[in-house]
């Protein structure tokens, strides 16, 4: 069938003479001539059924051109006269940027190396340090100070070697396995007691930084390219926010289950009444007892790491047909780049800010529970309800998100969490128990608004730096990016555990003094409230808004479009001839 043939059909109405119909066909038809020509059989006569199946697969143009007089298809000229830069109705998303669910919850799955880990280190190491190793607090701290003060250097550096690594395959998903077998044998090592309680100091401050610094660095390596690994899953935006909710939401559940199970085997240790002999000082079977039960728990986490990463290895892929345009300069410029683009920096400080106050709270609140309101045995059942009910959360923030925009729901986190921190600061030791549950419960749901926001906002970044630089540099970005959410964490532990030397902590007494624990009380109320406040105020400096993030997207498609159509696709648009989206995903 040639072009003339195809003209004819179409200029024999009025209302088919578009030139961008007649544009579309034209480029159609020479893509599907040369698609017959690859894969029509020398002898035609002898393989019809095979014929038919290209013709089933690579339908002709005028077929097309008759589906759309029969209404199968809009005719572009007349289903839509807005322009390319306006928004468009609600379309489908074409199956090829559908993410499978079973591929959805293999990403979400891949949360757990990262999630349980961390926040099971996070929330149990303090007490650990302090009670079990009984490293005294200034050491303590300089561990995870110096410790997180690493990632420095080891978070932009992975970045930058994922990045120059890049190629299409697999890349990201085997820089994912080679981490596992390092962060499984620091995670273990970290509940090991090396030496005897309390003795050497400076030989235990040695070996938990060796290790706290090999466990940060095996995080980075598997959670660079995993922060990355869902931008080279699809093209489309909303399958991606879906993804990153799926993984937030994975990351509660596999918090709560870290906590849970970290929390049920150490239980029996956190009974005040059996640390304490009769003379007032640390009981040794208590000790040997606690070391025993870290290091079980250690292992368990151990083991459903290893599973989850398998799962994640085994289950995601990287599409090759997405192309990531690489840099054309050299990584420090680039990193110079990444680092001076406004939305990000704005973007990673108020991250840093609210990640800062989660972790400040979560950090000292066993130490809360046990020496200011005496309820250390209901600890792990107030830590089960805050992450309950941040997982609960997180799709009705992803709804809100959907309907309000990012900021507003981002303000609606922020104005639900500040009264939770005030309760804590306010409430007497011997407050009811109810009031303490309802307080977590409520101050977990307004989390979940912080955890979902900063990294929906993320991709929304990187297509406005794309727009201006013409690069993307993902890895650089969420390099960066987990950094600072590692950094976060240790930063608050160490401030938290400097704050308590100055106040007095003493690790080898039963009793803490009075400073103890308005110091607690201050770390876990007005510090992280203020915070909370510079993360709002970093957020309304935010400079890009929903109408902004539509309009990268076009200019993107744009790019796309032209990419595809070359040097036809600038003639027509100078034209001014008006291009519908619909119609050209159509054809």
């Amino acid at each position: 069938m040639t072009i003339s043939k195809r003209e004819r059909t179409a200029n024999s109405e009025s209302d088919w003479n578009s030139p961008k119909l007649v544009y579309a066909i034209s480029k159609l038809s020479v893509d599907m001539e040369s698609r017959y020509k690859d894969t029509t059989p020398d002898n035609t006569e002898s393989q019809p059924k095979e014929i038919d199946d290209n013709k089933e697969r690579y339908p002709s143009p005028c077929d097309t051109i008759e589906k759309i007089k029969k209404g199968e298809v809009d005719n572009p000229s007349t289903s839509s006269q807005t322009s390319i830069s306006t928004p468009a109705k609600k379309r489908k998303i074409k199956d090829s940027d559908k993410i499978p669910l079973q591929k959805k919850l293999a990403l979400a799955i891949g949360a757990a190396p990262l999630a349980l880990p961390l926040v099971t280190a996070t929330v149990f190491i303090t007490l650990f340090l302090l009670d079990v190793v009984l490293l005294e607090p200034k050491y303590s701290s300089l561990v995870l100070l110096l410790g997180r003060s690493f990632d420095a250097v080891s978070d932009p550096l992975v970045g930058f070697l994922v990045n120059k690594t890049q190629r299409k395959g697999n890349t990201l998903k085997y820089w994912m396995g080679f981490a596992i077998p390092f962060l499984l044998l620091a995670y273990f090592m970290l509940w090991v007691v090396p030496m005897k309680n309390g003795e050497n100091q400076i030989g235990i401050l040695c070996y938990y930084l060796s290790i706290y610094i090999l466990l940060q660095i095996a995080f980075t390596i598997y959670g660079v390219p995993y922060a990355a690994l869902i931008m080279f899953q699809t093209n489309d935006q909303r399958e991606r926010d879906i993804a990153t909710a799926f993984r937030m939401t994975a990351e509660i559940v596999f918090a709560i289950l870290g906590i849970g199970v970290v929390g049920g085997i150490v239980s029996d240790t956190l009974d005040s009444d059996s640390v304490c002999d009769d003379s007032g000082d640390v009981n040794d079977d208590w000790l040997k007892k606690a070391e025993r039960k870290y290091m079980i728990a250690g292992g368990a986490i151990c083991a459903l790491v290893l599973f989850s990463g398998l799962v994640t290895f085994l289950g995601t892929n990287e599409r090759s047909d997405i192309t990531i345009p690489s840099s054309k300069i050299s990584t420090a410029k680039a990193t110079k780049r990444v680092l001076k683009h406004t939305p990000y920096i704005y973007l990673m400080a108020s991250y840093f800010c609210m990640y800062l106050s989660v972790t400040i709270t979560q950090g000292n609140l066993q130490l809360y529970f046990k020496y200011h309101l005496d309820k250390v045995d209901h600890f792990t059942y107030a830590m089960v309800v805050l992450l309950v009910c941040i997982g609960v959360g997180i799709p009705v923030w992803q709804a809100v998100m959907l309907k309000l925009g990012k900021k507003s729901t981002a303000y609606i986190g922020v104005l639900i969490l500040i009264p939770c921190y005030a309760v804590l600061g306010a409430v007497p030791s011997d407050t009811s128990v109810v009031i303490v549950y309802a307080t977590c419960a409520v101050a977990g749901f307004a989390i979940g608004s912080a955890y979902l926001i900063p990294w929906s906002m993320l991709p929304d970044v990187i297509d406005n730096y794309t727009v201006e630089n013409s690069e993307r540099n993902e890895s650089i970005f969420f390099g960066f990016f987990v950094f600072f959410n590692k950094f976060a964490a240790g930063a608050g532990l160490g401030v938290s555990l400097a704050v308590l030397e100055i106040a007095g902590y003493d690790n080898e007494a039963c009793e803490q003094p009075d400073a103890v624990q308005n110091a607690l009380r201050l770390l876990c109320s007005p510090g992280p409230a203020a915070l909370v406040l510079l993360y709002a105020f970093f957020v309304f400096m935010y400079p890009i808004t929903d109408k902004k993030c539509k309009e990268n997207k076009e200019v993107l498609k744009q790019r796309i479009l032209r990419e595809r159509y070359g040097a036809d696709f600038h003639r027509y648009v100078n034209r001014s001839f008006e291009f519908d989206n619909e119609a050209i995903e159509t054809f």
